[in-house]
Formats: C-alpha cells, structure tokens, sequence
C-alpha cells in the first residue's frame, strides 16, 4: 500500500444475526457494489494507525477506540500498528477489516462475581 490515500473497508461485526453456511452460501455477493453495501468505508494512509482508524470509525459509530476491537482475519489489531505493519491491503473490499464493538454492562447491573475470588475474603466488596 502507497502512501497514497486509499479505501479502507471495516464490516461491523453483530449487526446482523448469525447465518449458517447453508444461508450464506445461497446469498454471496458478486459484484463490489453487493460486496460493500454493509461496510463502512475511511480514507486512509498506510502510515496511518489502527488508533487513527479507531478514531475514524469514532465519527462513524459513535463508539469511542477503547470500546473498539478491530481484527484482520483472525488477528486482534494491536492500536500502535500503522496499517502496512498490520498487512491491510488498499481497497480491501474482498477482505474487509472485522470491527467489534464491546459495550458496558449497566451501572445498576452489579458486576458478576469472578470465580476465582468466590471463597475469598475479596468476595465481599463488589
């Protein structure tokens, strides 16, 4: 990837339900167009971040980059990583980038006790 800037395409994961292989087979897209109507698409360099990215996708998602777990196939990207360190190729619409959202659990909902404090004494302060 050039020093150019270039279309990145990240695809949020869990935003649609779980398909099986039969579904997804009967369904595969086959022109860019089908390819990247469920993806979000950032200009970037490949001197650029995954934190630069995080904080794009911010604009996009509302959800700030600590909230954000951004894979390349099955590899969790490291923040500190420019684009060409993580191997993310340009326009990369065939193999779009996998974005995971983590939320937070409800402030009213009490954290669940860890298992391994269960018979300690820290078991009291949650």
């Amino acid at each position: 990837m050039a020093d150019l800037s270039t279309d990145i395409y990240v695809k949020l994961k869990g935003d649609e339900p779980e398909e099986s292989a039969a579904q997804v087979s009967s369904k595969i897209a086959t022109t860019r167009r089908a390819l990247a109507k469920n993806l979000i698409k950032i200009k970037m360099k490949s001197t650029d971040t995954i934190m630069n990215l995080k904080l794009q996708l911010y604009q996009k998602v509302k959800q700030t980059p600590a909230d954000q777990l951004i894979y390349n196939g099955e590899t969790l990207l490291d923040d500190n990583m420019t684009l060409a360190e993580a191997r993310i190729d340009a326009n990369n619409l065939e193999a779009p980038l996998t974005l995971i959202v983590q939320t937070e659990a409800s402030p009213d909902t009490p954290r669940a006790l860890e298992r391994g404090f269960k018979d300690t004494a820290l078991a009291t302060f949650h």
